[in-house]
């Protein structure tokens, strides 16, 4: 998909198993409180409107991808989010001279997940999605099959449940696709606590 580009990321906890899938989102979920920013991260980050020594790690950029190296070594995990071009009025953000080029390029989309302002409030949390992310288990009322880490696989059925979100929770309209991404490194890490997951349940 060439209309697609990385505007903001996250770093965050590595996820656990849920209910068999590794719960990942573009956002911060009820269960996961907010990361405050390690002081050793400080001066290597902005917050999304380009503001130095953002004081959490919810909504950041990264001046330099080189960054991934540390913050790989303290044990957490990058999630880059990305929009399409004609989703990006809904977000506001400055983003690096590099552009993520090379996570869209080289990187591995995770798959889709649903999103509302530039505060990339989820609707797995606040609105209306297909799984628990507390829980991990499914909800029967809402339509649509999920990957293994509780995102959509496919743009039509997430733009499906978008649209529902739309409808019944209008005071957060216009909710978004936001295609959720990792680098090599961060795809690796995931699948290791898939193994470490199976392994634990078999």
């Amino acid at each position: 998909m060439d209309d697609i580009r990385v505007v903001s990321a996250m770093i965050c906890r590595p996820p656990t198993m849920k209910n068999g899938r590794l719960i990942v989102s573009a956002a911060w979920g009820d269960d996961d409180p907010l990361l405050p920013t390690p002081k050793e991260l400080l001066p290597l980050l902005t917050d999304d409107l380009g503001n130095p020594t953002p004081a959490w790690t919810a909504d950041v950029q990264l001046p330099k991808l080189e960054i991934e190296a540390l913050v790989y070594s303290m044990g957490l995990l990058i999630i880059y989010r990305a929009v399409r071009d004609q989703d990006l009025a809904h977000v506001v953000g400055i983003q690096p001279k590099h552009n993520y080029e090379e996570i869209v390029k080289n990187g591995q989309r995770l798959g889709w997940d649903i999103c509302s302002g530039n505060g990339w409030l989820p609707a797995s949390a606040h609105g209306i999605f297909p799984i628990d992310p507390v829980s991990g288990e499914n909800i029967p009322e809402v339509k649509g099959n999920l990957n293994r880490f509780g995102l959509f696989d496919d743009l039509d059925p997430c733009l499906s449940c978008k649209r529902e979100n739309d409808k019944w929770i209008p005071e957060h309209s216009p909710w978004f696709p936001v295609a959720v991404y990792v680098s090599n490194t961060g795809a690796s890490l995931l699948e290791d606590l898939f193994q470490d997951g199976s392994e634990c349940n078999s």
